[in-house]
C-alpha cells in the first residue's frame, strides 16, 4: 500500500467515524427514543457533568477534522505521526466518555454497541497512520563540514 492509498483510507475512516456520531448510539428506556452521541452528551450534561460532555462533543468533532487536515498540510512523516497521536487521543476520549455514560445513565439509557465500532475504527486508523509513517523515508540529514 502506498502513502497515497493510506491517506485515502485514513480520510475514509475519519469520515465514517464522524458519521457514526450522528447514528443511534443508545436508546432511552422510558420512551424508546434513539439517541446519538450528542444526545447522550446532553443527558450526561444534565446529570452535572457539563465539562466532560462539552469536552467530548468538541473533541469528537475537532479531532477527525484535524487529522485529515494535517494529512495535507504537514510534511512527510510529520503528518502521519501527528495523525496517529490525534486518532489515538480520539479513541481514548471516546472509550472513556462512553464508559462514563454507560455507568452514569445506567437506569435510563441502553447503549447499542455502535460506540465499540467507532473506537475500533479509530484504532484501525491509528494502525494505518503508523504504517504510513513507517513506509515514509526519513528526511535527508545534511552533513556539517
Amino acid at each position: 500500500m502506498t502513502k497515497k492509498q493510506s491517506k485515502i483510507w485514513i480520510c475514509i475512516l475519519q469520515a465514517v467515524c464522524l458519521g457514526l456520531l450522528f447514528l443511534p448510539m443508545g436508546r432511552a428506556q422510558q420512551d424508546g427514543n434513539y439517541l446519538n452521541a450528542f444526545d447522550l452528551a446532553r443527558r450526561y450534561d444534565a446529570l452535572g457533568f457539563s465539562p466532560d460532555a462539552q469536552a467530548y462533543a468538541f473533541l469528537s468533532l475537532l479531532l477527525p477534522v484535524l487529522t485529515v487536515g494535517f494529512l495535507f498540510t504537514l510534511r512527510e512523516r510529520k503528518n502521519f505521526g501527528t495523525g496517529a497521536v490525534l486518532c489515538a487521543f480520539d479513541a481514548v476520549a471516546g472509550a472513556c466518555f462512553f464508559s462514563a455514560v454507560k455507568t452514569a445513565l445506567l437506569g435510563s439509557v441502553t447503549l447499542t454497541g455502535l460506540h465499540y465500532l467507532m473506537v475500533f475504527l479509530l484504532l484501525i486508523s491509528v494502525l494505518f497512520e503508523i504504517y504510513a509513517y513507517l513506509i515514509c523515508q526519513p528526511p535527508a540529514r545534511q552533513k556539517k563540514g
